[in-house]
């Protein structure tokens, strides 16, 4: 079956290749053909005029070797007509009243051309029963009479021309269609065949696993970049499961301690707790703390969710970020009136931001940083600038700082430097993830600045409102 549609595939894009091919060469052939009769046609013209008036000079320059008078110039005239008088031309020579002085007896096209006589050069195109004919008058004068000879020729250069152009091209075309039945048959094969090789590296894909990439070749063809985009679709594919995994273990290792709390101090009331009140008192507390922490860690785990599936309003009320800065500063000083807030803002500082998101942020920074220093008082510098284009927030505390090689980490889930201690003060390792979430969904920037036992410096940039 597999072979069976790998043929109808390679017979689908021929025929599809061919079609084509053969399309583009008849419009190409068409719109030659069109220019060339346009071409013929205009040049055809000039072509037949051009032989009449050859034939009037080859006379009159006969008529001046003759050196003839007035006797001798009719018998002439007479004589030129029965010698250069051919199938498709009509000479007649017309005396000066206008009658027939002699005629062609080749062709008889008096019934349509009406005879002029004419005292200068004349040419026209006369129409009739469908073809054009040119018609030439000249003058001769001597001395004693004056004629006019008249040309009138059949306009059949265009047809011959164009008769003859139309068998040269049959070769040719024939050749043509040859050659692009053979580069067609060439191109599909090559097409098709990497189409082939395609399909089996993504067979390979669903047989070896993520792991395995489409085999990427020299080159910039279109083939090429659609293995490049896959490859990185898999790069992506694979890393958002590789962050679900460690989400997972993280999310089981983190609600494991809660639990073995909970059943620890389940057993030990089982078993001595329902006679002992101070038992009873300190299982009691120890499990309301575990809750405590286990509701912070689900309710920002659906903070995370709903950010995650955020979308973003086009139309952002603005507001003055310093206002905020001050409300979130007095809540924390009504909880700890031992807290320092050493506040550098400008008087407006106007940012497209809703107003939740930005106390959010702010409070996750002040938070994080009261909880890691051992000092007392806890110090907390905000700094917040306007600039030309751009909001500066600066938050720094004086706790004991993060590593140079953990800054990497620290906006990952339940990511915490110092584990034990984190867990005693309440945290549990997603506070930084949040924030980095609500950045990435305005397009802010955020960077972090920490040194070992003197603090830790967070600062975001943001388009100024």
């Amino acid at each position: 079956m597999r072979k069976f549609l790998k043929w109808y595939a390679s017979l689908s894009i021929f025929l599809k290749c061919m079609i084509a091919t053969v399309a583009t060469f008849l419009i190409l052939l068409i719109i030659f053909n069109v220019i060339q009769w346009w071409i013929i046609e205009e040049t055809s013209e000039s072509l037949e005029e051009k032989t009449l008036k050859d034939m009037a000079e080859r006379l009159l320059h006969e008529l001046d070797e003759e050196k003839s008078d007035a006797s001798d110039v009719r018998p002439f005239l007479k004589y030129y007509v029965d010698k250069y008088e051919y199938d498709g031309l009509e000479i007649n020579i017309l005396d000066r009243s206008g009658q027939i002085v002699k005629q062609s007896t080749a062709q008889d096209w008096s019934s349509f051309i009406q005879h002029q006589v004419v005292n200068k050069e004349f040419s026209s195109i006369e129409t009739y029963q469908g073809n054009e004919y040119t018609v030439l008058r000249i003058p001769i004068e001597n001395n004693y009479e004056v004629y006019t000879v008249e040309y009138v020729k059949k306009n059949d250069v265009f047809h011959t021309i164009y008769q003859n152009s139309i068998y040269t091209l049959i070769i040719p075309f024939l050749v043509a269609m040859v050659l692009s039945l053979l580069v067609g048959l060439f191109l599909s094969r090559q097409f098709v065949g990497q189409i082939h090789e395609l399909v089996d590296d993504v067979s390979q894909i669903q047989m070896k696993g993520l792991m395995h990439r489409l085999k990427i070749k020299h080159g910039k063809d279109e083939l090429n970049q659609v293995r490049t985009a896959f490859n990185d679709l898999l790069d992506q594919v694979e890393d958002t499961m590789d962050q679900q995994k460690r989400f997972i273990e993280d999310a089981s290792h983190e609600l494991r301690t809660p639990i073995s709390v909970f059943k620890g101090h389940l057993q030990m009331l089982n078993r001595f707790g329902k006679s002992n009140p101070e038992i009873l008192d300190d299982s009691l507390m120890r499990m309301t703390k575990e809750i405590g922490h286990f509701e912070h860690m689900v309710q920002d785990l659906l903070l995370l969710s709903r950010l995650e599936h955020l979308q973003m309003d086009v139309n952002l009320p603005t507001q003055n970020l310093t206002v905020l800065v001050k409300e979130v500063t007095e809540r924390f000083s009504v909880i700890d009136d031992e807290i320092i807030f050493d506040c550098q803002c400008d008087e407006i500082c106007q940012v497209k931001i809703m107003p939740e998101h930005f106390i959010q942020l702010l409070t996750i920074f002040i938070d994080n940083g009261l909880k890691y220093t051992t000092t007392s008082p806890k110090k907390i510098c905000i700094q917040l600038h306007q600039e030309t284009a751009s909001v500066i927030l600066r938050v720094r505390d004086f706790g004991i700082g993060i590593p140079e090689q953990e800054l990497m980490h620290i906006t990952k889930r339940f990511f915490r430097v110092d584990k034990a201690r984190s867990r005693s003060m309440g945290g549990v390792g997603l506070g930084l993830s949040i924030a980095n979430q609500i950045v990435e969904k305005y397009g802010f920037q955020m960077a972090f600045e920490s040194t070992v036992n003197e603090g830790t410096t967070v600062m975001i940039t943001m388009p100024a409102g």
